[in-house]
This record gives C-alpha cells, structure tokens and sequence, in this order.
C-alpha cells in the first residue's frame, strides 16, 4: 500500500535539516532492505466447486521460522477480498498445537490442535493440501505430515506424509498456452499463430485453417470482441456501447435484449457466464452477467452486488482462469483517478455469481491503467502510464507484489505508444498488444515486433 507523509524542513547549525513529525517516524526500509527481510508468499485456499488451489499474496519475516508462520497463516481465515469466494478444508477454530512446524529430513511436522479431528475425510485431504502447497514454498520442505496433538494423521491407504497437493487431486488452475488465436480484422475473423513473428515485412506467415466452430465473419460496427472458454462463442458490443450481441458459427445471432449503457468489453468465465459492467437506467455503474450457454434466447443479463463500487466506474474486466478472482479497473465518474484491484467472486451453489467483494488495490505505482489482463494465477499484465505524460507502457505484475520496474528501469518493457489491449497466448512471454492504429505486436524479450494488422486478438477466456 502506497503511504504518504509530510516533513517539514528546520534549521540546525546553519544548515536545513528534514524535521521528523513529533508522533514519530516508524521503520521505514527501501526496497532492498525490505527484500532481505520479507518473503512474498502464497496461502491457498479452495475454490467452493472442484479441486481448484486459490493463491492469496502475503508477506512474511524471512528466516528460520518461516515454515511456522506459512503454516499459522494457512489455519487462519480467508481474506477479506476473498471472503465467500473462497473455502478451506480447515476446521474453524484450528491452530498449531505446539508454537512450531519442525523441517527434518525434508519432512515438515505439523502438529494440530484438537480442532481439526473435526474434519471429515475430504476436507482432511483439502487441508493436507492446502498445507502442503504452502509449505512447498520453503526451500528445505519436501513433504508435509500432520498430527493432532501429537498423535499422526492419515489419509486413505494409511499414506501419512503428502510431497505434493497434486498427490491428492488438488492443484492451481493456469491459463493453458495457446498455438492459435483469432485476428479480428474489419468484419473478417480468421485463425493465425501468434507465436510466429516473421523475420521481414515480406515473410509469408503460415495459413492456417478455421476450425468449425470458428466464428468468421462479424460487422466491423460491433467492437470490443471476447471469446467464450470453449471458442464456440464471441460476444462484442455496439459501436454505441449500448448494445450486446453474440455470435455462434452455427446459429443465428444473438442479440441481448438492452440492460445498460457504455458497456465495457466483455469477458467470459470458465463457468460459461459473460461478464460486462455498463451503466443501468437510473445513471449507476453495474457489473452484469449473463448465462452465456443458456438455450433460453430472452435470458437476459443480471446485475451481480457490487455495494462497493457507489459511484465508480468500471473501465475493465479480467476473470482468473479458476473463475473465483476477479481483475477491475475502475475510474471516477470523470474518468479519471484509475485504479485496478483484485476482488473475488462469490456464486451461488450452481455455480451462478452473485457478488463481487471489495477490491484490494494493486498497481498503485501506475497513474493511468488502460487495459489488464491475467498471465497465471499470482500474476498480470497491464498497460498503463508511471507518470502523466508517459507513452503508454506493458507492464508485469504479481498479485500484492507491486509493479516490476516500477521503480527501476532495468526492470521495464519498452514502451508501446498507441497501445489499447493487452492479452496473452502463454504467460509473460506470450504477450499480445493491440494499438490503436490496429498494429498487432507480440513480445520478442523487451521488443515489440509487428506480426499482423487487425483491431482485436481474441483468446479463450480472454
């Protein structure tokens, strides 16, 4: 979190001095220090459906005790950002038995209280995984066994220490790496590679064929398309930005009946829900979704809660590729104070969304954010300015890590001038950016090198 203060100047000798407030001063340690003495770490909770390993960002004092902390963190409760988007196969009211988690042999021992008898087999074994993914993360832990007041616990097959969370069916949901994509360029949609990046103007880049359900053809007055999980679908909206239509290769177009005005781009879910934010009748910004795989053709889309939001505007949305988080950038009612969080997204027991939680900030070193989009679960893209002023630059970030190069340019992309959308086909290094004169450019180390001219790239999921 971004803190600000105040000091005053004094005299002393002569000479002007900085003058610390007479409440105090406080550590304050730059980023070096603060690196050799913190650990960015993650804590997993579950999503409510599936096997899904939802990672929540934290800091924690490096050192021999870091086990032990990783571990009194786990039992602990879900954040509030993901409160109701998330589960746990702890047992409430469960701590460390003994103020430790011993590491020997590679073994880390966690012994529990008496609360976590409590547990019923499956949530021991979301718990054994939950502890297992975390503890992963110190370097001498290579397998983790548990205990309830010393006496120790164990899974089916008499198994009583766990290497790893897939071991019991659990694991992180990433985006996978794509070999295609779709270019939208003036109302022709067609498939390409987006990894090739032809060595010269004139090299011939490879043909590739449309697959059936591919949608080929959308009129170029419909803008900002997103493409559903499966490919089947692509959702765009109106010119206007008051009007929302779908396209099927098969079917004839789906045009939604109207909800709101200035919609953002849409963005689908791996539930098959296409969400999209826009302004309702009586002038108040809302986040919508709309069953995207329902056969009814009047389904029209719900507002889903965002108390929170009052009189900000969302400018973007980015859903996670495990479906519980969710990347906003908002603005104020003049379009400007733009600021990105991460909230969580919590659904009803069919899976429908009902609300989004408060955002908890990120990328607060960006003054201007443009566009954001999901690289794995702990990390994202951004376009976005460092100053007023600035061209309009990609950025990487981890989820409450901060902004890489912020505050070194060694660490910087170059800059892209003119750039609108960012998405990508495989992590950080499959980047794809679009600018406003319909340049399309895919990362080669920190260059942007052309490799097609369109207005959209579309992936699953966006």
């Amino acid at each position: 979190m971004r803190e600000r203060l105040r000091l005053g100047m004094v005299k002393v000798g002569g000479e002007w001095r900085i003058e610390l407030p007479t409440s105090g001063f406080g550590l304050w340690l730059d980023i070096d220090q603060f690196n050799r003495v913190f650990a960015n770490r993650f804590v997993y909770y579950l999503s409510p459906t599936g096997r899904a390993l939802v990672p929540d960002s934290r800091w924690f004092p490096n050192g021999s005790r870091l086990a032990t902390t990783l571990a009194r963190a786990q039992l602990s409760a879900a954040p509030p950002y993901l409160d109701g988007a998330v589960t746990t196969g702890v047992p409430a009211g469960t701590s460390l038995a003994v103020n430790a988690v011993p590491v020997s042999n590679g073994r880390a021992s966690v012994n529990l209280s008496s609360q976590a008898l409590s547990a019923d087999p499956a949530s021991r074994a979301a718990m054994w995984a939950q502890l297992t993914k975390t503890l992963s993360q110190v370097a001498s832990v290579g397998s983790v066994s548990l205990s309830v007041d010393s006496t120790p616990l164990e899974l089916p097959g008499g198994v009583t220490s766990v290497s790893s969370a897939a071991e019991l069916g659990y694991e992180v949901v990433s985006k996978p790496a794509l070999d295609t994509a779709l270019l939208r360029r003036g109302d022709t949609i067609r498939r390409i590679d987006p990894r090739y990046v032809p060595d010269t103007q004139a090299a011939k880049r490879p043909d590739l064929k449309a697959k059936d359900i591919d949608v080929g053809r959308i009129p170029d007055t419909w803008r900002d398309l997103a493409l559903s999980g499966d490919g089947k679908q692509v959702a765009a909206v109106s010119a206007n930005r008051n009007d929302l239509s779908i396209w099927r290769a098969t079917e004839p177009t789906r045009a939604v009946p109207p909800f709101a005005t200035s919609l953002s781009r849409p963005v689908y879910d791996a539930e098959g829900y296409l969400w999209i934010a826009g302004m309702d009748e009586s002038g108040v910004d809302r986040v919508f979704v709309l069953d995207a795989v329902s056969s009814d053709p009047k389904a029209a889309p719900k507002p889903v809660a965002t108390p929170w939001l009052k009189d900000r505007r969302v400018k973007r949305l980015s859903m996670s590729a495990d479906g519980t988080r969710l990347l906003i950038v908002t603005t104020d009612r003049n379009g400007i104070d733009e600021q990105v969080g991460l909230s969580g997204v919590v659904r009803a027991s069919n899976g429908e969304p009902e609300s989004v939680t408060a955002p908890l900030r990120q990328a607060q070193s960006l003054t201007r954010i443009q566009d954001v989009t999901w690289l794995d679960p702990t990390s994202y893209a951004l376009l976005g300015q460092l100053r007023p002023g600035d061209p309009m630059r990609p950025w990487l970030a981890t989820i409450g890590s901060g902004v890489d190069g912020a505050r070194r340019e060694a660490g910087r992309l170059n800059a892209v001038p003119g750039a609108v959308t960012i998405t990508s086909v495989g992590g950080p290094r499959g980047i794809i950016i679009v600018t406003s004169d319909d340049r399309v450019l895919a990362r080669a180390g920190s260059n942007w090198p052309p490799i097609e001219q369109g207005s959209d790239v579309l992936v699953p999921g966006g």
